[in-house]
């Protein structure tokens, strides 16, 4: 993806997946849409849908649908800080994103996949 090229960073392995997602600015209370390109237990490659572009250093919650979820509620939300974020690209801007605190969750997609 334009403008994230560079050396693998994460502390966990990438996972290949396909997840909606939803991201919130908690200064806002607007979501942006989101789908993941590939997540680890430490952070998410993701591709925005739409709506203003993030910014390196900005703090953020995503929301995973794990399951196909239409809803993804507020206690889901996990926090992270914007690491990379490319140009925006006909409405898509691709994003990375480390989390807070390290997600186990992604350890199931992991034995699923």
């Amino acid at each position: 993806m334009a403008g994230l090229n560079g050396p693998n960073r994460r502390e966990s392995r990438r996972i290949s997946a396909t997840l909606e997602c939803k991201v919130l600015r908690p200064w806002t209370t607007s979501y942006l849409a989101a789908r993941t390109a590939d997540i680890s237990e430490t952070g998410v490659l993701l591709v925005l849908e739409a709506g203003a572009p993030l910014h390196v250093g900005e703090e953020v919650e995503v929301g995973f649908s794990w399951e196909g979820e239409a809803l993804i509620v507020a206690e889901r939300m996990i926090r992270g800080t914007v690491v990379r974020a490319g140009g925006s690209d006909l409405h898509m801007q691709p994003v990375a994103i480390r989390f807070e605190r390290a997600q186990t969750r992604v350890r199931q997609l992991a034995q699923a996949a």
